[in-house]
């Protein structure tokens, strides 16, 4: 059976290829100009200057090499045809394009800062605070805290950060906080616009937004749950073929499962947070599954 799905997925994939920007080998694929890694550049900065190429023909890569004169660093544009497929197996190749100047620019922000970042972490009873990726922040608490306890020194943190960010690119940074329980338990996020707001509402949040997409409809919470994955399996049921996944939709979710009930229109619902059919599991109270929203054209 499972052979028979793979073999009817690697036809569909590979009907979609012929009919889109995706090739059928390697060598085949199309990979951006050098005007348009131009226009990439420009986006991150524009104090860039072009300093040429260099192609591998062999696995159809083609890097453009620049330099941030404001900065003082070198970064990339790369472009390179990458595989896609299933179980290990590549149906087709398509374009994978990405450019690495937000990497070296958080680096030099954060390097900039850091000594100042340790300070305020020490005064205020922090364990440390780190460029988790480019433009967020990530803030450890100590066992036992709060994330609430530290609202007032998250401001001091943008600020600090703010002084060091000359390109402007951390102005809408989001600071994610976590404590020493476990292994990354996320507690909250702090952002200047927004405010501090908790994991879990923050989770409860992106579920609903999602749901009243699908419903078509405001959305009432009527009870949230926490849980893990075997107690999940009891919370939902699935027909056909369908499995529970292990890994819970919304990154920020971290290990922990949400399931909540919801009322909209008049009708119950359950949803969890995870993918069921290419979405979060959405149920009606009858068990019927609710599909995902449609794309709207722009």
């Amino acid at each position: 059976m499972k052979k028979r799905k793979i073999l009817f997925l690697a036809a569909v994939l590979a009907s979609a290829a012929v009919f889109s920007a995706c090739a059928m080998t390697k060598s085949d694929v199309r990979l951006i100009s050098e005007e348009q890694a131009k226009e990439m550049a420009a986006k991150n900065t524009s104090t860039w200057e072009y300093k040429g190429c260099l192609k591998d023909k062999k696995n159809n890569v083609v890097t453009y090499n620049f330099t941030d004169t404001e900065m003082g660093f070198d970064f990339a544009v790369i472009s390179r045809a990458t595989g896609r497929g299933l179980d290990g197996a590549t149906f087709y190749y398509d374009d994978n394009t990405y450019c690495d100047w937000e990497m070296y620019y958080s680096e030099i922000v954060y390097n900039n800062c850091k000594t100042e970042l340790e300070d305020i972490c020490k005064a205020k009873g922090l364990v440390g605070a780190v460029v988790e990726k480019p433009f967020s922040l990530s803030v450890v608490i100590t066992d036992g805290s709060a994330a609430e306890d530290y609202i007032d020194v998250y401001p001091e943190l943008c600020s600090c950060i703010e002084k060091a960010d000359v390109k402007g690119k951390f102005k809408d940074m989001e600071i994610r906080i976590a404590n020493l329980e476990g292994e990354g338990h996320r507690l909250g996020f702090y952002t200047a616009a927004g405010g501090y707001i908790s994991a879990d509402d923050k989770l409860t949040g992106e579920m609903t937004a999602d749901a009243e997409k699908r419903t078509g409809s405001d959305v009432k919470v009527i009870s949230t749950k926490k849980c893990g994955f075997d107690e999940l399996k009891s919370e939902i049921s699935l027909s056909g073929d369908n499995s529970v996944p292990e890994v819970p939709m919304w990154d920020d979710a971290w290990e922990k499962f949400m399931v909540l009930e919801l009322e909209s229109n008049g009708k119950r619902y359950k949803m969890a947070n995870v993918e069921v059919d290419g979405a979060a599991y959405l149920a009606d109270e009858n068990g019927d599954q609710v599909p995902p929203a449609k794309e709207t054209e722009k």
